[in-house]
């Protein structure tokens, strides 16, 4: 049986993938470490930025799950670490439909002023669609560079579109989400930056392991919850 992804990770990367060119002043190599809490998940998530890729690491106590963007790749791969297998999902394809799906919902933004948060100036304000609202503080002095380009590929996985980041950048509250909070079926969900660390990362980290085997095609319906 397939293990699908917790929605909290997700809920996290559609922000973290959001916003790339419009605030570069640098490329990035280096680590970040986030404190997840939610209802079905409590960990943490670990990102790995290069030139090379993308990694994402989660950990919490009964799952661990691994995600692959590789440079020029136009896919996502999800590890299976307990089966040594990974999916492949195609962004290309989760472009167009998140593409076709953009022009049906309408963002409102409260902004509710600006605030210190791990030292960072932050933009705090919440963005709903009528459905969900999420309350977030933004910065725009983190992780500014040309290594947040690829990353806009994997927000259309996550259901980012265009009409959600023009909203947050008409309003000027668009950057790197240093927090988030949100209202699940009555459940507060959290997810905060931890650390940042600049350093280099082997091209081995961003590789499939050459023991594992492809599954069945996966799709972006396969992998959301």
């Amino acid at each position: 049986m397939k293990k699908r992804t917790t929605p909290v990770i997700f809920l996290f990367l559609l922000f973290f993938c959001a916003q790339s060119l419009a605030y570069a002043k640098k490329s990035f190599e280096g680590r970040l470490e986030l404190q997840i809490s939610a209802p079905k998940f409590s960990g943490s998530a670990e990102f790995f930025l290069s030139k090379q890729g993308i990694r994402i690491e989660a950990k919490g106590e009964k799952m661990q799950q691994i995600m692959l963007i590789r440079q020029k790749s136009n896919a996502l791969y999800q590890l299976n670490l307990s089966e040594k297998t990974y999916s492949e999902i195609d962004l290309e394809e989760t472009r167009r439909r998140s593409a076709a799906l953009s022009h049906l919902k309408n963002y409102t933004i409260e902004k509710l002023g600006e605030e210190k948060v791990l030292g960072y100036s932050c933009s705090h304000f919440t963005i709903s669609d009528g459905r969900l609202t999420l309350e977030l503080w933004t910065s725009k002095d983190i992780l500014d560079g040309e290594s947040l380009k690829r990353l806009s590929s994997a927000s259309q996985f996550l259901g980012v579109n265009e009409k959600m980041l023009d909203a947050m950048d008409a309003q000027g509250v668009g950057g790197f989400p240093v927090k988030m909070r949100a209202d699940m079926q009555g459940r507060e969900v959290v997810t905060e930056l931890k650390s940042i660390q600049a350093k280099n990362l082997p091209q081995s980290l961003f590789d499939l392991p050459a023991d594992y085997v492809l599954q069945e095609a996966a799709s972006s319906e396969d992998a959301q919850p």
